[in-house]
């Protein structure tokens, strides 16, 4: 069948095959098998049961707090 507007399912929603969702919007707690994805972001929490593969840079921002007990060599700029 083919939609020319919104769908509203309530309930249950099971797609077989491939299927491509441009803009998904998730929220409340969801499990996903295998996620494949060329650009994007989570927010809010996010936990990894298993291992993942980033092929590119990873970015953590907005750090105000950081303990942490290491060795440190450095040249210059330890304070």
């Amino acid at each position: 069948a083919t939609f020319s507007s919104n769908i509203d399912a309530n309930g249950n929603l099971d797609v077989d095959g491939r299927t491509d969702l441009d803009d998904l919007i998730v929220t409340g707690v969801s499990t996903f098998s295998a996620v494949n994805a060329t650009t994007g972001s989570f927010s809010g929490f996010v936990a990894f049961s298993t291992s993942i593969s980033v092929g590119g840079t990873i970015t953590y921002e907005d750090v105000t707090n950081v303990d942490s007990v290491g060795i440190i060599t450095a040249r210059t700029g330890v304070r």
